[in-house]
């Protein structure tokens, strides 16, 4: 699909470029009246000396008024703007009335003057959205626009690549070595794309899942939500940053945080500690110390601040009640966070969910557990936690 690149450019008693802006002095401008969608007002009551010039004005106006029934220019919408120190970004959608297709326009303005405007016209509507949400990135905007992921100097409005065609996507996510990750209905499932354009990596979707809404980066991993399911079995993908394996999958309630990083200062052999985020009752994390487990300790880390109030944990193995009567399970646990805020909780010997309530919000980007006495099991001496669950209600 091709863009229209348009620059702008205003009549101002005094004009200012800020420095490190590109200037457009020597470059071809075309100066072109932008639409707005807004009916343009006449006025009869004036005085004999401004006829002429309000004369003018109106028949402009009654132009300007048949240009857009001709058009039949219904509304504009401004879907996503964003302001930077430079310029200020918006996306908007012209829509017409007896067609169902809309001009998807970009557009970058300082102080009201439009610096550079793209457009994409004749976008035909679907049920899902013409364009995405956009990112900046640097000198950069990423934006997709009819299942096309597009890459745009965001001070010239130039394009850096030719357009990738990924499927309907929410928002580009760029991560912190510029390279951009894409979720796609009708397309595939995700997509890793190079700062230049190329596609590093694709896979398509898992078993049962289906309309992905949203991605996030977290230490070396990609994390896919999805809007919907055959099955509770999983409403999230991770998947690996490097090569787009996937690692995982899990269920996580709307009010539920993860952390991308967890380790544990000893794991039993087959009972590693990522099973305490898979969600499934017949799966634990066993601490691997010779005796009960006491000092073991479990880390949780993230690269974004999480804000909490509640951890949900199911103590001990609940697998059956058989095994969770043979394990040990934790008596008290200390929670410390990253700013060094320390809790202490004490834990039923039952299988009903433990609920850990704090007395404020929780903000921090690492915490840490630590089983500080337990409840011995009937048979075997080792600990177990089922799962562990961050909430903010």
């Amino acid at each position: 699909m091709t863009a229209l690149l348009v620059f702008m450019t205003a009549c101002t008693e005094e004009q200012t470029i800020l420095e490190n802006e590109p200037s457009f002095e020597n470059e071809p401008i075309e100066i072109t009246q932008l639409e707005t969608g807004t009916e343009v007002s006449n006025s009869t009551d004036v005085d004999d000396a401004g006829d002429e010039d309000n004369e003018n004005k109106d028949q402009v106006a009654d132009e300007e008024s048949k240009n857009d029934t001709n058009e039949d220019v219904n509304e504009v919408s401004n879907n996503n703007e964003m302001q930077t120190p430079e310029f200020t970004y918006a996306v908007t959608t012209k829509s017409y009335n007896e067609e169902a297709k809309v001009d998807v326009i970009l557009t970058a303005s300082k102080n009201s003057n439009v610096i550079w405007e793209m457009t994409w016209p004749n976008i035909y509507l679907s049920e899902l959205d013409p364009h995405s949400e956009f990112t900046i990135h640097e000198d950069r905007i990423y934006l997709e626009v009819h299942g096309e992921l597009f890459g745009i100097n965001r001070l010239t409005g130039d394009e850096v690549f030719d357009p990738v065609q990924l499927g309907v996507m929410s928002k580009p996510l760029v991560d912190t070595d510029g390279f951009i990750y894409c979720e796609g209905y009708y397309g595939p499932f995700i997509s890793k794309v190079s700062p230049e354009g190329k596609i590093v990596w694709q896979e398509n979707e898992p078993p049962n899942a289906m309309w992905p809404m949203g991605i996030e980066i977290d230490k070396n991993y990609v994390y896919v939500h999805y809007e919907n399911v055959d099955s509770k079995d999983y409403n999230m993908v991770q998947l690996r940053k490097d090569n787009g394996q996937m690692s995982r999958l899990f269920w996580l309630e709307d009010n539920e945080l993860y952390f991308g990083l967890v380790k544990a200062s000893s794991t039993l052999k087959d009972y590693p500690v990522t099973f305490l985020l898979d969600g499934l009752k017949d799966t634990a994390w066993v601490e691997g110390k010779q005796d009960s487990g006491i000092g073991e300790t479990i880390l949780f880390q993230s690269d974004t601040e999480k804000v909490f109030n509640k951890i949900y944990i199911e103590n001990g193995y609940h697998k059956s009640e058989d095994l969770f009567n043979a394990n040990g399970k934790v008596k008290t646990i200390r929670v410390t966070t990253f700013d060094g805020d320390i809790y202490e909780f004490g834990l039923e010997n039952n299988m009903e969910t433990a609920e850990l309530h704090f007395n404020k919000e929780v903000k921090t980007t690492r915490v840490k557990l630590e089983i500080l006495d337990v409840y011995p099991g009937e048979k075997y001496s080792d600990t177990a936690i089922t799962s562990v669950s961050f909430i903010n209600e």
